[in-house]
């Protein structure tokens, strides 16, 4: 059995500690909807550029705020009805390395080898019909928005399950990139 929350779900994404609470009710108007219909606050990490906005946020809606960001980060799938149909939902959190990590492993993180083996496994095994991410960019957020925009009858331009599996793929070749380079 499943459930489905009826309402809207917000992710922040982009440069959340400008983001006050009245930007981002101001947002929530802006593409129809009203505060009160906010039920959920997705946060995929932890850094001060996804969780800026949530605390007065959250106050101001009640909503549920659903942690994100474990070592890595998280993943969040859902599935969502759109027009009729329901397509499975990925949120993809960050693939990127960063400078300085050593994916073959590091005395304060030794098992990280590991862990983006076990990432890859999963996010290939996941079905998925819509494309998210903790940055637009991962996924075209900006020129979906304006395909929905400018052709709000044609198919749902997020749908995009090819973009998702070049996006996992793409990454994980960087990580295999990386750990040969470490491992010489």
């Amino acid at each position: 059995m499943r459930s489905y929350v009826t309402g809207i779900l917000v992710q922040i994404t982009l440069a959340a500690p400008v983001l006050t609470a009245a930007q981002i009710e101001a947002n929530v108007v802006r593409i129809g909807f009203r505060l009160h219909d906010v039920k959920i606050l997705l946060n995929t990490q932890a850094h001060f550029d996804h969780a800026g906005g949530f605390a007065g946020i959250k106050r101001v809606t009640g909503a549920k705020l659903t942690p994100g960001h474990t070592k890595g980060c998280t993943t969040w799938t859902w599935d969502a009805r759109d027009r009729g149909r329901m397509y499975h939902v990925v949120d993809v959190c960050s693939l990127t390395i960063l400078p300085g990590t050593k994916v073959s492993g590091m005395p304060a993180y030794p098992e990280i080898a590991r862990d983006y083996e076990r990432t890859f496994d999963v996010l290939r095994s996941l079905p998925c019909d819509i494309f998210l991410g903790a940055h637009g960019s991962y996924y075209g957020a900006r020129e979906k928005a304006v395909k929905m925009r400018e052709q709000p009858d044609r198919a749902n331009a997020f749908v995009d399950p090819v973009g998702y599996r070049t996006y996992v793929g793409l990454a994980e070749e960087r990580f295999r990139q990386q750990l040969a380079h470490d491992r010489q």
